[in-house]
């Protein structure tokens, strides 16, 4: 009884300390919204690209943590502007949530965000297969290594300008693509670890990264209208 107890201890402190509880899926998303802005009665077309950053539980299937980073040009004038706006959907309700199931041989991921300035929601699928995603994970996983699907904005902000009080409603065929360099890197195909090993990176450094990553390419965040 002793030994087993021994054993438990053992196991319990393994898990606890092991770092392939989960791992990190980086995306990259095309959303072409066309639609119409309530505001000026004006037909609209925003061709939107976005950065989709999850973090998966490998022992439930589920997405732990996400982030949706939406860029692309506002209909500033008369010049625009490149601008992000960050979706964090580290705490989730029954508004505002990111969804991964596993259904056969495929994998559904739905988005939703209804805030005070928005309500949008993006629906895609996408047939997974057992592929590398990085060194420190124990082992290939199934991933779906692209994704399609439906974006709806029923209505509010997208890129703004602030100034225009935008009140889009639009659709959009939204697909996505893993980011497998990106997706390797942060899963430990780096040398940013104690002597120069790998590490797993968390949801926090894969977010600053991105934001990082559009800056440099001279996007800045987008000025949001009050709630």
């Amino acid at each position: 009884m002793k030994k087993l107890s021994a054993i438990l201890i053992v196991l319990v402190v393994f898990l606890m300390c092991s770092p392939s509880f989960g791992y990190t899926l980086i995306y990259n998303v095309s959303v072409p919204v066309k639609g119409a802005d309530a505001t000026s009665g004006l037909k609209i077309s925003a061709p939107m690209r976005a950065i989709l950053i999850l973090s998966i539980d490998t022992l439930i299937t589920s997405i732990d943590d996400a982030n949706l980073i939406i860029y692309g040009n506002d209909t500033n004038v008369p010049k625009k502007q490149k601008v992000y706006v960050e979706y964090d959907f580290t705490t989730m309700d029954e508004f505002h949530y990111a969804i991964l199931r596993t259904l056969g041989g495929y994998y559904f991921v739905d988005i939703s965000a209804y805030t005070d300035i928005v309500s949008l929601e993006g629906f895609m699928m996408g047939k997974w297969k057992t592929q590398d995603v990085g060194p420190l994970l124990g082992g290939r996983q199934d991933v779906a290594g692209s994704l399609k699907g439906g974006f709806a904005i029923r209505d509010g902000f997208l890129l703004g300008p602030v100034d225009l009080m935008q009140d889009i409603s639009g659709t959009a065929d939204i697909s996505a693509s893993l980011w497998t360099s990106m997706t390797k890197w942060a899963n430990g195909h780096n040398t940013d670890g104690a002597g120069g090993v790998g590490e797993l990176k968390t949801q926090d450094q894969v977010v600053t990264w991105a934001i990082g990553y559009l800056t440099a390419k001279g996007y800045h965040p987008a000025t949001l209208p009050s709630p």
